[in-house]
């Protein structure tokens, strides 16, 4: 079982860190989130968003991305990513010695820190763009609509609603620079164009609701094979009914061309 928090429900000072190890050519910290009980993931549920991506495009771009923009004034979760990021400063800073023997000042480790958020500009709509998780090119996230439809990549386009569930994961340290590893690991789509009907996990906690915290399984990339994928071997297999298919009108074409010259001999 896995908590999903709403922005306002944060405890910032519940967030833990792990002591970076080493991972191939890099350091990772792992990010959780400590309750009563134990210490979990730490997944957050945005407010409405406005899309500005195309689904089509998300695959074909080297870093997938969806990038959104503020609706309604609500900066709650860029306030939200600020705030978490001047907790991972903190945290570095007073771990230091304990992760790098050695005391770092905080003027280096603010220099050492990269964050995606850009700052407001007077008179323009705030934007943020959030990574999609991919493995062998294929999308490890799953897509709902209002109504707990499995959606595809396509219903993703631009000036439609959408609500993420993103995983905050951890603090990746490379050699000059770390900065916060988090991806979208749910997305519900507003839309009234529902398309296929499925059961399966949904942890989207709509506005309506006065739940401030889902408890439930959370569809990540450790999946073995999600919804998403089950749908694209299921195209992949109709494709190929269909090619055989048409090959084998081709054949039955040339073998009637055949008979009839056969006839008229």
């Amino acid at each position: 079982m896995t908590s999903i928090l709403k922005v306002d429900d944060i405890e910032y000072s519940n967030i833990t860190y792990t002591k970076p190890e080493k991972k191939g050519n890099i350091y990772y910290s792992s990010i959780g989130y400590e309750t009563s009980k134990s210490t979990m993931p730490l997944y957050i549920q945005t407010p409405r968003m406005k899309c500005m991506s195309i689904g089509s495009d998300i695959l074909e771009k080297k870093n997938a991305t969806i990038l959104t923009e503020i609706m309604n004034d609500d900066y709650s979760i860029y306030d939200c990513l600020l705030k978490i990021d001047e907790q991972n400063i903190t945290h570095t800073f007073q771990k230091s010695k304990e992760w790098f023997q050695k005391e770092l000042p905080m003027e280096i480790i603010e220099d050492m820190y990269k964050t995606d958020i850009k700052a407001c500009k007077e008179d323009e709509t705030q934007t943020l763009r959030f990574k999609v998780p991919i493995i062998r090119n294929k999308m490890e996230c799953t897509i709902y609509d209002q109504h707990k439809n499995y959606l595809t990549i396509e219903s993703i386009q631009p000036d439609t609603e959408v609500i993420f569930i993103l995983h905050i994961k951890g603090l990746r340290f490379l050699k000059q620079h770390y900065y916060c590893e988090y991806y979208i690991s749910q997305i519900k789509v507003c839309t009234s164009n529902p398309q296929f009907s499925i059961l399966t996990n949904y942890m989207i906690d709509d506005e309506e609701d006065d739940i401030s915290i889902i408890e439930n399984e959370v569809i990540d990339e450790e999946v073995i094979e999600t919804p998403y994928q089950r749908n694209q071997r299921k195209e992949k297999i109709l494709k190929e009914i269909n090619l055989k298919k048409n090959v084998r009108q081709k054949i039955d074409q040339e073998i009637l061309e055949l008979q009839k010259q056969v006839n008229e001999i």
